[in-house]
């Protein structure tokens, strides 16, 4: 299961939604978008930290045609790594 979560993570931050965020956004933990560029009591993460990538995830907004178009295509990869599978219950 651990091995199955962890190339769904890698696919998810390697391919593109139709906005041209990483998918990984679809699926980040908090939905809310932050207020201000860093996380609250966070200090400077430093030069070129957060990534763009980092960012984008932590950004991109869930609503709107990209997201709908996104979120269903995060749906078909999570059928097909699943399908079948004793992970599809």
């Amino acid at each position: 299961m651990r091995t199955t979560l962890e190339n769904l993570d890698n696919v998810l931050l390697n391919k593109l939604g139709a906005g041209g965020s990483p998918l990984a956004y679809v699926t980040r933990k908090d939905v809310a978008l932050p207020e201000s560029p860093t996380v609250p009591g966070e200090d400077d993460p430093g030069v070129g930290l957060p990534t763009l990538q980092e960012e984008l995830i932590r950004r991109t907004r869930h609503e709107g045609a990209h997201y709908v178009a996104d979120n269903q295509a995060v749906w078909n990869i999570i059928r097909s790594f699943t399908h079948g599978g004793p992970a599809w219950n």
